[in-house]
């Protein structure tokens, strides 16, 4: 329970970055990868597999996010 709680703070503490939207990617990336290693993976290898999948949403190839998860990528290997 108290690893979670780790999230909270995480988006807390972003409220108080220079503008609203930054503190929101703030928060989305920390809680990213701070899932990641509640998960044991490696921050990196996780953004090197989901990066090209996440490009070709934004381009127009709506694909369903939600396999792209730390814990779906987890579950997957």
């Amino acid at each position: 329970m108290n690893r979670l709680r780790i999230n909270a703070l995480i988006r807390k503490n972003s409220l108080f970055v220079g503008s609203l939207a930054a503190g929101h990617r703030d928060a989305v990336a920390l809680t990213v990868l701070h899932s990641c290693r509640l998960l044991s993976l490696i921050p990196i290898d996780y953004l090197t597999a989901v990066t090209p999948a996440l490009l070709l949403h934004r381009r127009g190839r709506k694909q369903n996010l939600a396999n792209l998860t730390p814990a779906a990528l987890a579950a997957s290997r």
